[in-house]
């Protein structure tokens, strides 16, 4: 009787047990098989009013039935989990696995955190990664240190030598002759002086230039209580010698030969007498002079403009001139006039610019 009520009541458990896990209610344990069964007689049978006292059988008969026994105390761990409801047509979320971190997780796209954590790192610090945190911070820039200057004295002076030039400049002359008396009020006069040149040997530090010059003055004077004037125009080519002292100094000689031309005028064509005449002299002249460089590279390699100021001072040579003038107008047209005749030789100091290339 004790085995048929102890399966029976396996029996409803397992059944209660089927229907709470429908409703995701966790079934109650079985009641322990040592306690005794109650009487499943329907309660309509009547006692057996016969039956000793010492009978096996439970002593009441008004036990409870079997779907009303009392929670079982078996040990949690024989009860089944609770099902757990989700809504319908929703996949659950799917957990990290254990172990993995949250970051180490793919998000939806199927890229985890580290990944992109990764790609921000080597955006920042490139493939190598960050500096380790003990590393010694970088030293700051050094600005690149200037070249000395060279020293252009110990360089090649090649065009400082070797160049084409062109000067302007101011001569002061000296006219000692007797015979310019009529035409001159002072001695000295200043005239204007151009030049050109060209190199045609270079040895550094020496050099040798062919120069074209030309010089003129006006001047004017008294005769015979009459108005005078001479005009002089100096023309010629010559060879000068270069030698370069320092990149900015050098020194120089030039002697040069050519012709001038002197155009002397007696009265005026409004005066009674009007007379002119005009002749050439052969004409040497000669000077030595510095000449300092102002701007324009120091590097003798380089062929490049500068400009330089020249100081000069020397003498020219000419021969004479003849004094005798054509009358153009006047009661005497038919004579002459007869004035000294003179040179033009003196000395002379010239200053001015000149600009090689």
């Amino acid at each position: 009787m004790k085995v048929r009520m102890s399966l029976l009541g396996m029996s409803v458990w397992f059944v209660t047990g089927g229907a709470l896990a429908q409703t995701g209610e966790a079934p109650a344990a079985p009641a322990s098989t040592s306690a005794p069964a109650p009487s499943t007689a329907p309660s309509t049978a009547p006692a057996p009013s016969t039956a000793p006292a010492s009978s096996t059988a439970p002593a009441s008969s008004t036990a409870p039935p079997v779907s009303e026994a009392p929670p079982s105390s078996a040990p949690a761990s024989n009860a089944a989990p609770a099902a757990v409801s989700t809504p319908t047509g929703t996949a659950p979320a799917a957990a990290p696995a254990a172990g993995v971190p949250p970051s180490a997780a793919p998000n939806d796209s199927g890229v985890t955190m580290s990944e992109i954590e990764r790609v921000e790192v080597m955006d920042l610090y490139g493939e190598e990664g960050p500096p380790p945190a003990d590393a010694a911070p970088p030293p700051p820039p050094v600005a690149p240190k200037a070249e000395p200057e060279p020293d252009y004295s110990s360089l090649p002076q090649t065009y400082h030598i070797r160049h084409f030039d062109a000067g302007l400049g101011l001569r002061v002359r000296s006219l000692t002759s007797s015979g310019l008396n009529p035409y001159l009020d002072d001695p000295l006069g200043v005239e204007a002086v151009g030049r050109l040149g060209a190199t045609v040997v270079e040895r550094a530090p020496w050099g040798l230039s062919v120069t074209l010059e030309a010089s003129g003055f006006s001047r004017q004077g008294t005769a015979r209580t009459t108005d005078t004037r001479l005009r002089v125009l100096d023309m010629a080519v010559g060879a000068e010698g270069r030698y370069l002292l320092h990149h900015r100094l050098a020194a120089y000689g030039r002697l040069g030969v050519g012709a001038e031309l002197a155009a002397m005028e007696y009265g005026c064509s409004a005066c009674t007498v009007h007379a002119k005449g005009s002749n050439w002299a052969f004409l040497v002249t000669g000077s030595l002079g510095l000449a300092f460089r102002l701007v324009g590279s120091s590097d003798g390699r380089k062929r490049a403009p500068r400009g330089w100021l020249f100081l000069e001072g020397g003498g020219n040579f000419a021969t004479q001139h003849k004094g005798t003038l054509e009358v153009q107008d006047g009661p005497n047209r038919a004579e002459p006039i007869d004035l000294d005749s003179f040179s033009t030789s003196g000395g002379q100091g010239t200053a001015g610019l000149m600009f090689t290339y």
